[in-house]
């Protein structure tokens, strides 16, 4: 018996991150693979950390987390999802597919400047380079 393939999103809660969702959710129908949701968060107290989550709680990242959910229409009841904290919200994703057992990565993309699409997103750059496994990123 074979596992189910997991595949994480990888989300910072906003609206760039809707597409990413839409596009996971519907390969992993495609494809019969579990989806899992995480939100990538800075250690507390790190310096990077930038209101409007700066130093946020784990409840309250969970409580941001349940309810960006719900305003992409999923029930958060019936999707894994998880907080996890690190040196780097790259690292920290990393940590989740790791202890998720995902095969792959899937996250949004800003498309608000030419800076933006020509170099990429930070967090997804990051990605790339310390794994190798795949990364999709969406805008």
């Amino acid at each position: 018996m074979t596992s189910r393939r997991t595949i994480l999103v990888a989300t910072d809660l906003c609206d760039k991150c809707i597409p990413a969702a839409e596009y996971a959710l519907k390969k992993a129908k495609n494809e019969d693979s579990a989806v899992h949701f995480v939100h990538g968060a800075y250690t507390r107290g790190n310096p990077d950390n930038l209101p409007p989550q700066a130093d946020a709680s784990d409840e309250e990242l969970h409580s941001r987390m349940h309810t960006w959910l719900k305003s992409v229409g999923l029930d958060p009841d019936q999707i894994n999802f998880s907080v996890v904290r690190s040196s780097t919200p790259a690292v920290a994703i990393l940590k989740a597919a790791e202890f998720t057992d995902s095969k792959a990565i899937v996250t949004g993309k800003s498309r608000d400047s030419w800076s933006g699409l020509i170099y990429g997103d930070r967090v997804a750059k990051s990605l790339m380079s310390k794994t190798p496994m795949p990364i999709t990123v969406v805008s």
